[in-house]
């Protein structure tokens, strides 16, 4: 099926059910389908109806198949590190950065 990224994710990474842990309590809340299907910052598709709070992915562990969720307040993270960067310039000293296309510039947001 076109477009059907879980689909496409689970064919090829076979994914593993695991637990949903409070990141704050480190209370098993549920159980997930897969670490590698959730990203930071996913709010739907966690399965806590249960819950009258609302819970948001706040990290993932594939190596111990554990997704942890948290509040909203637990997905404001102070910096983002990324490896094996391709750059396909020169960059200057300083730049702004935007995390989603939605949100505003931040800035300055490069360190080499």
């Amino acid at each position: 099926m076109a477009g059907d990224l879980e689909g496409f994710l689970k064919e090829r990474l076979r994914p593993r059910p695991g637990p949903l842990v409070d990141a704050l309590t480190e209370e098993v809340v549920g159980e997930h389908q897969g670490a590698s299907l959730y990203t930071l910052g996913q709010r739907k598709g966690l399965g806590l109806y249960k819950t009258h709070l609302e819970r948001y992915v706040v990290g993932v562990d594939p190596e111990r198949n554990v997704v942890y969720v948290g509040p909203k307040e637990a997905c404001y993270w102070e910096g983002l590190e990324g490896e094996g960067v391709n750059l396909l310039a020169d960059l200057p000293e300083e730049v702004e950065v935007q995390v989603r296309y939605r949100t505003p510039l931040c800035g300055p947001g490069w360190s080499p």
